[in-house]
This record gives structure tokens, sequence and C-alpha cells, in this order.
């Protein structure tokens, strides 16, 4: 119990801060222990461009990247101070999504030599302005006496131990549909009275076969929940018409944003899919009702494994 409040603890005030930590969690570790790093709040941050290294001091830099067991998004409670006050609710501004922390978790491979070194994570995701990014913090640990071994994060499940599996916790494969974020002109964004957003034509067989409420039963239309301060009151619903699913935002106060209209498409069920990549295309409209010209959107494929292509 103790762990888990010490654990809970440092998360938040992470959180608080919106950046990236400087030292690992826990601080001193054995060779073959886990660690977990904080990596500030990126998009598309993924396992498959991400290096990891650690270098004792005075020594040679070793390579973990394959220690990296998982890479998941951590979020503040909506009611939280993190969520709301904090400078975690300028992310959405700065970045065009929603307030989250990049969690790593690494497993220490044996045989590191004992005493103080800095872990140094390097990936190619894109970071909010105005933000610390992990390239250029060093993450400072001390690697102690002893033989560690890879934590299994133990829970009990119907008075059951079982072994915890982080890859629940990172993303599912889906499509992320958004329109490209301006970060130089975050402070002087379009914002609309609604949209409409149209996925267009690749549903598999099934998908097509199955009714309604089969269909609606097994799609995830997530959007990105943003900004924290909630100006544009934007509500969203969806629906399919044979094999296109259009999605629909109002904002009754016409102040959403362009870029709160991000949003990841799946489906949870394996025997509905997507055939290929969709197309996509967006309407804006304004106070009255009138259409009026705004940002494309983009769609790209996402794996935890292989980012955003």
């Amino acid at each position: 119990m103790k762990y888990k409040t010490i654990c809970l603890i440092i998360f938040s005030l992470i959180l608080l801060q919106g950046c990236v930590a400087i030292q690992s969690f826990p601080t001193v570790a054995r060779a073959g222990d886990t660690v977990t790093l904080a990596l500030g709040s990126s998009d598309q941050i993924n396992i498959a461009d991400t290096t990891v290294t650690y270098t004792p001091d005075g020594g040679v830099a070793v390579d973990l990247t394959s220690n990296v067991r998982s890479i998941f998004k951590l979020y503040p409670d909506r009611a939280s101070p993190a969520w709301s006050f904090s400078a975690a609710s300028g992310i959405p501004v700065t970045s065009g999504h929603s307030a989250s922390v990049d969690i790593m978790v690494l497993d220490l491979p044996p045989g590191l030599v004992p005493g103080t070194g800095v872990i140094r994570v390097q990936n190619n995701a894109v970071y909010p302005i105005f933000s610390d990014i992990p390239s250029d913090a060093d993450v400072a640990i001390e690697i102690v006496p002893g033989v560690g071994s890879p934590a299994a994060f133990a829970y009990s499940l119907f008075g059951n131990a079982t072994a915890g599996n982080f890859t629940s916790l990172e993303a599912a494969p889906h499509f992320r549909i958004k329109p490209d974020f301006e970060p130089n002109a975050w402070y002087q964004a379009p914002t609309y009275a609604a949209a409409e957003l149209t996925i267009s034509g690749t549903l598999n067989a099934a998908a097509l076969a199955a009714t309604e409420s089969q269909v609606t039963g097994q799609l995830r239309i997530i959007v990105d929940e943003m900004p924290t301060s909630l100006a544009s009151q934007k509500q969203v619903s969806w629906a399919r018409n044979g094999g296109d699913i259009t999605i629909n935002y109002l904002s009754p106060t016409g102040k959403m944003a362009y870029y709160e209209t991000t949003v990841a498409v799946f489906f949870a069920a394996s025997n509905y899919s997507f055939t290929a990549t969709p197309n996509v295309s967006i309407r804006y409209f304004d106070i009255d009702g009138n259409v009026v010209t705004g940002p494309p959107v983009f769609i790209k494929s996402c794996t935890n494994a292989t980012g955003c292509i």
C-alpha cells in the first residue's frame, strides 16, 4: 500500500506540472528492476521510434530500447485541479490534443554497474510549444548492488493474483482523424458553431450487412476531450449511412476550436473492420448555420508499435 501511495503522489505532481520528469520512479533500483518515467505530453509517441539509453557517470552508454515494456497515456481526473487549473490545462491550446502525460515502463537489464547515471529517451513525437521534451532531459537514477527482477504489477481479480498487462492501457489500433495543428497560431485559432465530419466507404462486408444497433454497439468514436475550459460546450453525435459514418459536432456558443474535431475511430469487434484507410472530409458552420471555410482534416492509421502513418 505504501508503494502505491507514493506512486500516486509522484504521478499527481507530474501531472500538475505537465512536464517531463527528471527522475525515474523509483529513483534507486537494482539491475533487473522495473522503473517508470514520465515523458511529457506528446502527440503520436510510440515504441517503434523511441530509443532509450542508460549512461553511468563517467561510463559508456548502454542501449535499453529493447527493454521498454510499454508506453501509455495517463490522464488526470476531469474534476481535478490538474485537469482544469494547472499548467496541464494549457496543453490543448498549445498542442491540439488533450492534457495527458506519457508513461514509460522500463525493465532495467541485468549487469548494470552500480552507481549513479542518467537515462535518456529520444523519439520523433511532437510536443506542445513551450514544453520540455524527453530528449532534452537527463533522467537521474542510481543503480545499487543486487539482482532485481521485472515487476509483475500483480493485482487481485476475483481472489486470484493476476499479472498486470500494460498493453491493455495502450491505444488499440485505430484511425486518427485531425486537422493539422498550427502551433504558432494557437492564440488566434478559428472557432466554429458546428462541424460535420464524414468517413467514407471502406467498411467490410460484415459491417455493411450488420444492423444499425450491431454496428453502433461495436464502433468506437473517441473524441479527444479538449479544451479543458469547455468554453465551446461541444456536443457530439454520429450515425452510419450505408458505408459512410458521419460525426456531427455542435457548439451552441460558437467557440469550438478547429482542433476540437480530433477523433479516433475503430471497431471493438474483430468481425467488423475497415478494408482500407477511409476517405475523410469536413464541413464547418458558423453560428447562423452557414457553411464557412475551415482547415481540412487528415487521417492516419495508428498503432503503438508503429505510430501513426
